[in-house]
C-alpha cells in the first residue's frame, strides 16, 4: 500500500495555499491544528463510497484528517486519513479502512495515567476540542480490547455511551444457541 503522508501532506499544503485557514478557524478549530510540524488538518477533493474515500480533482470539499501516532515534533507514522465535510460531519470515510480510533494517543495516555478519557462524536468535535480526547471511527471496535484498563470514560455526547453499551451487549450475545441433548443411556 501506498505512503498516506504524501497525500496528507498535499491535503494541507491546499488548505493554507487556497486560504481555508479562516474558514476553519470560524467553526471553532483552534490554529494549533492547521500548523507546526504535526498538523492535523488539511482539505481535499474527494468522491466517496460507503465506508472509504477516493481523491479525485473533481470532487466535493472535504476536510481531510491524520489518525496515526503523533510525536512531539512530527507524525511517526499514520494509519489511515479520516475525511468529511464540514456541513455533515457526523459521516466520515476512511481511506484505508485500517483505523478504529482517532485519538488513539489519547487512549494510551488515560491508561497509562489513570485518568479519565473522554470520548468524543465527531472528528470535527475532536478538533474543536484542540485534539484531546479520541473519536470512534469503527461502529464494529470492540471497547473491551481498546478500552482495557481505562477506569473512566466520559462521553461528550449521550449516543456515545449509548452506542458503546450496545456494542458490549452485542458482543457479549453468542453467535449460536445452545441446545439441550438427550444421551441415551450407556452412550
Amino acid at each position: 500500500m501506498a505512503d498516506l503522508w504524501p497525500e496528507f501532506a498535499i491535503a494541507v499544503h491546499r488548505l493554507h495555499d487556497d486560504h481555508h485557514v479562516e474558514e476553519v478557524v470560524a467553526l471553532g478549530v483552534p490554529r494549533s491544528a492547521m500548523f507546526g510540524n504535526r498538523p492535523y488538518l488539511g482539505i481535499a477533493r474527494i468522491v466517496v463510497g460507503d465506508a472509504f474515500f477516493d481523491f479525485a480533482e473533481d470532487g466535493e470539499l472535504a476536510w481531510i484528517v491524520p489518525v496515526g501516532e503523533p510525536y512531539p515534533i512530527a507524525w511517526e507514522w499514520l494509519d489511515d486519513i479520516v475525511a468529511f465535510f464540514p456541513s455533515d460531519p457526523s459521516h466520515w470515510w476512511l481511506r484505508r479502512g485500517s483505523a478504529e480510533i482517532l485519538g488513539l494517543d489519547q487512549v494510551e495516555m488515560a491508561r497509562w495515567l489513570g485518568e479519565p478519557l473522554i470520548l468524543r462524536r465527531t472528528p470535527l468535535d475532536w478538533l474543536r476540542a484542540g485534539m484531546k480526547g479520541a473519536v470512534i471511527l469503527d461502529r464494529n471496535l470492540d471497547p473491551r480490547s481498546t478500552f482495557y484498563d481505562i477506569a473512566e470514560i466520559r462521553v461528550a455526547d449521550d449516543s456515545i455511551g449509548q452506542a458503546i453499551e450496545q456494542r458490549l451487549a452485542d458482543l457479549a450475545r453468542p453467535d449460536f444457541r445452545i441446545v439441550p441433548m438427550e444421551v441415551p443411556d450407556g452412550a
